[in-house]
C-alpha cells in the first residue's frame, strides 16, 4: 500500500498571485504588494509570486514580480496559465477588477483560468448588482472555476450569492487589511500641512466617479464656520483617465476652487503618495470625505484605511460606505449633496465628545482590519485547499442513500441522460445505456426492501422504454432517442446491446415472479440475440454478467472464453490487461472473468480476472493511496502516458463491483477494503479532495476535473454513485476489514 499523506511532510506553500503590482500606480497594485506581505508574515515558510498584469511593460519590478503578462494580448493568458501550473504552485490568488483585464468585460483572464490545474481564489474588488450581458457573462465563468471568492464587505457576499448563484461553501468574507498608523510621524506632518482646525482630506487616483467636485462645493460653507479649514486632495489622475481625458477633470476641480475663492483651503498634492507618507497624512487629518457617486461601490481601500485612523468619516452612501461606518462609526450623507457634508463636519466640529464616541467605535471595528490578521485569514483559506486540511471521516452515512436526484431525472418517457448542473436536459433526450443503468438500481432497491410506488413507475417506465428500443430489422436495440420521442439511429453501439442484456437479466432475476415476468422473458430472448454480433471488449464482458445469472447459459462459455483469449494474447510482464490500453468501465471486464469463472467453474477465468484487477488497482492508486481512476481525456495505450482527468464516476462503480465480486467469491478482506476505497472516489477521496456525490440529493458531478469538478449531474455519473453504494451496503463488510483509514487518504482540499 501507498504512503498515506502527512502533514510533517507538506512542503511549504507556493502561490501565485495575480494582478497589478506596484510600482504600477493603483490602488489594486498596493493591494496585491500588502496582500503578499500580510500573508508571509502569517506563514514565513511561503513563497508568494507575484504575476503582473501591465500592458505598458513599461514598469521596472522587484524580484517578488516572475512574470509579466500583457494584459491587452490573448494569447499571453494561455501562456502565463502555462507557466503556473508547469511551476508547481498549490494555488493562485487572483486580484479581480474588470479593468485590469484586456477583452470585453476584461474576459480574457477566464482564459487563463479555464486551463490551470490547481486551486483558484478569487478576490473581487468590485461585484455589480445591475452588470450588463457581458459582465454578467464573466462574473459567472470566474465564480465557476474558482474555489473560494473572496469579498471585502458582507454586502458584496450578499450579491455574489443572490445575484450570481454561488454556493454558501464559495463566498468568503474577509476584510480589506489596514495598516497600523503612526501618531509620532503624523504630528510632524500636521505641522508642515498647517495647525488650523479642521483639515479634511480625500486621497486616492482622480477620476470623475470621485464626486470631489461636492467636497470642494461643502468647503465653502465650512470655511464660513472655520475660516482656516483647510481640504486636501492627494493623488495623481488615474492612468486610465489620464490617457484618454488628460487633466481635464483635475482642471475642473481647480476652477472650481478659484470660482469659489477656496486657493487657500484646497490643496491638491498632484502625485502618488507612497506607503509611509500617505500614513502620515491619515495621521495628521481630522476628518476623512469621500463624495463618491457610484452607490454600488462594494469596497474602497482609501475608506478602510482611514477607518483605521479613528478619525470621523464622512461619506455619501455607497454600499462599502454604509457597511463600514454603522452604528456610529462614520456619518453618511446622501448623493451629491455638498451641504450635508459640510453640515456633518461643522456639526461634528462642535461635539468633541462625539467624536471621541466616534473614534472609539471605528478602532474597535478596525481591529478586525489589520493586515497581520487579514494575511492570516487568506493563508488558512490557502491551506485549506492545497490538501493541508483533515478530514475526519469519509464513509457515508447508514441511513442510505438519496434517490432524490435519480427521481428528478425521470418522465413519462424515460430517464433523461444529461443534466445542467442539476436540473435535467431535456434538449440532450433520452438514451438505452441510463435506462438499463437504472434497471439495475431498481433491482438493487427491490433486493434491499426499498421498494416503493413511485420506484414500481419507473421500473415500468424502462422497462417501455428498452422495449420500445428494440428494432427487429436491425436484430438490436437502439440507442439514442430524442426529447421528442423520435429515434436518433437504427441500431445503438456494442456496448448498448450487451448492457442491455446485462440489465435484464438482473431485472429478471429479481423480478422472477412479477407482472413483468413475461415481458422480461421476451427482452430476454430479443438480448440474447445479439450475443454472437458482439466484437467489443466490453460489450462482451456486460453480456457476460448478464449471461451467468441466467442458470448456465449456453452462450456464456464461449463468450467467457473469448475473453480469455484476449487476456492471454496481449498480457505481458509490464501489462496485465486485455487490450493494449485502458480506457473506460475498466474493472467490468475483470470483473465479467471473476463472476463467470466462479459460475462455470473454471478457475484458468477466475485466475485470470484476480490478477487483472490486481494489477489494475495498482494502476489506479494514486500517491497519497487514494483511488485514481484512467482519465477518459486521452486514456492510458501501452508505452505511453495515461490520462488522470477527466476521471469519471462509472470507474469507481465498476471499480466497485468488481472487487465485491471478488471478495464475495475469495472471501479476502482486501477485497472488501479495495472497494471502499474506489467508493471513498465519491466522498472526496480523490486526487483532487473534491467530494462528487450530494448525500441530500443524491446527484454526483459528471466527472473530475484538475482542481475541479464538472458539476452537471447527470443520469450516468448520478447512477453510478447511487448503484456503488447500494452494492456496497448490501455485503456485509468483514470483522476484521479497516475500511476507512488504511486504504484512503485523509487529505482534502474542498469539503
Amino acid at each position: 500500500m501507498k504512503p498515506l499523506f502527512s502533514l510533517a511532510s507538506s512542503p511549504p506553500l507556493r502561490v501565485a498571485l495575480v494582478g497589478n503590482s506596484l510600482p504600477r500606480l493603483c490602488g489594486i497594485s498596493t493591494f496585491t504588494c500588502h496582500l503578499r506581505d500580510a500573508i508571509l508574515h502569517a506563514n514565513p515558510n511561503a513563497q508568494i509570486d507575484i504575476f503582473a498584469l501591465d500592458e505598458d511593460q513599461e514598469h521596472s519590478y522587484g524580484p517578488e514580480v516572475c512574470y509579466v503578462l500583457n494584459a491587452q494580448d490573448r494569447t499571453q493568458y494561455r501562456d502565463c496559465a502555462q507557466v503556473i501550473n508547469q511551476g508547481n504552485y498549490d494555488a493562485i490568488l487572483l486580484q479581480h477588477e474588470f479593468g485590469i483585464f484586456g477583452g470585453q468585460a476584461g474576459n480574457y483572464i477566464v482564459d487563463l483560468l479555464q486551463d490551470l490545474r490547481i486551486p483558484i481564489l478569487t478576490t473581487f474588488h468590485t461585484i455589480l448588482d445591475s452588470p450588463n450581458e457581458l459582465q454578467e457573462a464573466v462574473m459567472m465563468s470566474i465564480i465557476e472555476l474558482s474555489d473560494h471568492c473572496v469579498l471585502m464587505s458582507k454586502r458584496g457576499i450578499d450579491i455574489l450569492k443572490s445575484r450570481y448563484g454561488a454556493p454558501n461553501r464559495k463566498a468568503q468574507w474577509i476584510p480589506h487589511g489596514i495598516p497600523d498608523i503612526d501618531s509620532i510621524r503624523a504630528c510632524e506632518y500636521r505641522r508642515q500641512l498647517g495647525k488650523e482646525r479642521p483639515l479634511l482630506v480625500t486621497f486616492g487616483l482622480l477620476s470623475p466617479d470621485k464626486g470631489l467636485q461636492f467636497g470642494i462645493e461643502a468647503m465653502a460653507e465650512i470655511v464660513k464656520e472655520f475660516p482656516t479649514a483647510k481640504y486636501v486632495i492627494a493623488g495623481a489622475t488615474h492612468p486610465k483617465v489620464k490617457q484618454h481625458h488628460g487633466e481635464v477633470y483635475r482642471n475642473s476641480l481647480i476652477d472650481l476652487t478659484r470660482s469659489l475663492n477656496l486657493e487657500n483651503n484646497v490643496q491638491f498634492l498632484d502625485y502618488f503618495m507612497d506607503q509611509d507618507e500617505l500614513l502620515q497624512l491619515l495621521g495628521a487629518m481630522d476628518y476623512y470625505v469621500t463624495p463618491y457617486l457610484n452607490p454600488a461601490q462594494i469596497t474602497s481601500g482609501t475608506l478602510a484605511y482611514a477607518l483605521g485612523t479613528g478619525k470621523p468619516i464622512v461619506s455619501t452612501g455607497y454600499h462599502y460606505a454604509k457597511e463600514l461606518l454603522d452604528d456610529g462609526r462614520g456619518v453618511v450623507v446622501p448623493f451629491k449633496d455638498p451641504a450635508a457634508i459640510a453640515d456633518a463636519v461643522i456639526t461634528l466640529e462642535g461635539s468633541p465628545s462625539c467624536r471621541a464616541e466616534m473614534r472609539y467605535l471605528a478602532l474597535d471595528y478596525a481591529k478586525t482590519m489589520r493586515w497581520e490578521q487579514v494575511g492570516k485569514q487568506y493563508s488558512d483559506l490557502l491551506a485549506s485547499v492545497t490538501s493541508l486540511a483533515i478530514r475526519p471521516q469519509l464513509n457515508e452515512p447508514k441511513s442510505g442513500p438519496s434517490w432524490q436526484h435519480f427521481d428528478s431525472l425521470f418522465d413519462c418517457t424515460g430517464m433523461i441522460q444529461h443534466a445542467i448542473y442539476s436540473v435535467p436536459r431535456r434538449e440532450e433526450g433520452y438514451c438505452i445505456d441510463d435506462n438499463a443503468r437504472a434497471l439495475l438500481a431498481l433491482a438493487l432497491a427491490k433486493q434491499s426492501n426499498v421498494w416503493s410506488t413511485t420506484k414500481e413507475a419507473h421500473l415500468q417506465t424502462c422497462l417501455s422504454f428498452i422495449e420500445h428500443a428494440w428494432n427487429p430489422v436491425a436484430n438490436g436495440f437502439r440507442n439514442f432517442m430524442s426529447y421528442d420521442r423520435k429515434w436518433l439511429e437504427e441500431i445503438g453501439s456494442e456496448d448498448a446491446q450487451g448492457r442491455t442484456l446485462w440489465s435484464i437479466a438482473t431485472v429478471r432475476k429479481t423480478f422472477l415472479e412479477s407482472v413483468h415476468s413475461e415481458l422480461l422473458e421476451d427482452l430476454w430472448l430479443r438480448a440474447t440475440s445479439t450475443v454472437d454480433s458482439l466484437k467489443a471488449i466490453r460489450a462482451r464482458s456486460y453480456a457476460l454478467l448478464g449471461l451467468v445469472q441466467s442458470n448456465l447459459h449456453h452462450k456464456a462459455p464461449a463468450l467467457a472464453e473469448s475473453l480469455y483469449n484476449a487476456y492471454l494474447d496481449q498480457k505481458s510482464d509490464e501489462w496485465n490487461w486485455f487490450e493494449q490500453q485502458l480506457t473506460y468501465d475498466n474493472a467490468r471486464v475483470s470483473q465479467a472473468m471473476i463472476e463467470a469463472g466462479d459460475s462455470l467453474n473454471e478457475s484458468r477465468w477466475l485466475e485470470a480476472g484476480l490478477d487483472s484487477l490486481t494489477w489494475l488497482m495498482d494502476i489506479q492508486t494514486g500517491n497519497l493511496g487514494e483511488f485514481l481512476p484512467i482519465g477518459s481525456n486521452g486514456f492510458y495505450k501501452v508505452g505511453c502516458q495515461r490520462a488522470r482527468f477527466d476521471q469519471q464516476p462509472i470507474e469507481a462503480w465498476a471499480t466497485v463491483s468488481a472487487c465485491l465480486s471478488a471478495y464475495r467469491i475469495t472471501e479476502l478482506p482486501h477485497w472488501h477494503q479495495e472497494a471502499q476505497r474506489a467508493y471513498n472516489w465519491f466522498l472526496g477521496a480523490n486526487s483532487e479532495g473534491m467530494r462528487m456525490v450530494n448525500e441530500e440529493s443524491g446527484a454526483c458531478f459528471d466527472g473530475l476535473q484538475p482542481r475541479r469538478a464538472n458539476r452537471n449531474c447527470g443520469a450516468e455519473s448520478t447512477l453510478a454513485a447511487l448503484i456503488a453504494r447500494l452494492e456496497l451496503d448490501a455485503v456485509e463488510e468483514p470483522i476484521n476489514a479497516t475500511t476507512n483509514n488504511s486504504a484512503t487518504p485523509v487529505a482534502v482540499w474542498v469539503l
